[in-house]
């Protein structure tokens, strides 16, 4: 249905910029727990074997840009990705951020999905609820609550737009 990309990044450029992936897709922000906890063991202790321990990072984009003369398995290649109102990280949020936390060795990597939003209009609610299936889907580690869907398909923006101050309402699954 979509064009899917796959990358090999070095963990030490996701956590730098200019590689910045938004969690906009992500109904549910990360937060550290144990399994940021053990992928701070293995990038810190067992760099080499992140890539195997880890399932990586989901990301949605609108448009995804690649240089095909410089990406093959022996040459560092240039991609470029759009990211659109609801695009971004969808699964691997907390993979996201025990890398920006903790990845310093060269020698970890991570496998980047990026799934190319083709064919929908930007701001349409088929759209959202598009996205909120793929991010369903793709969390099958820990399933997403009704609340978390039901909060990225904006049905309480209305109270969003009344309880807005951030200091006691979050809208976010684990803030």
């Amino acid at each position: 249905k979509y064009t899917i990309h796959h990358f090999y990044l070095r963990c030490k450029d996701v956590g730098e910029t200019p590689i910045r992936f938004p969690l906009d897709a992500n109904p549910r922000h990360p937060q550290m727990n144990a399994q940021v906890g053990a992928m701070r063991d293995t990038l810190q202790d067992e760099p080499r074997d992140f890539i195997n321990r880890n399932n990586g990072i989901v990301v949605l984009a609108s448009e995804v840009d690649t240089d095909e003369k410089q990406i093959d398995h022996n040459a560092d290649g240039l991609a470029k990705f759009r990211f659109d109102e609801g695009e971004g990280v969808c699964n691997g949020g907390h993979t996201r951020l025990a890398i920006q936390e903790y990845a310093d060795d060269p020698e970890a990597v991570v496998h980047v999905e990026v799934i190319e939003l083709e064919g929908i209009e930007a701001k349409t609610t088929s759209r959202r609820q598009e996205i909120s299936k793929i991010a369903d889907a793709r969390n099958n580690n820990n399933q997403l609550q009704e609340r978390s869907e039901a909060n990225f398909l904006g049905y309480y923006d209305q109270y969003k737009s009344e309880l807005n101050d951030s200091r006691v309402v979050d809208w976010h699954e684990g803030d």
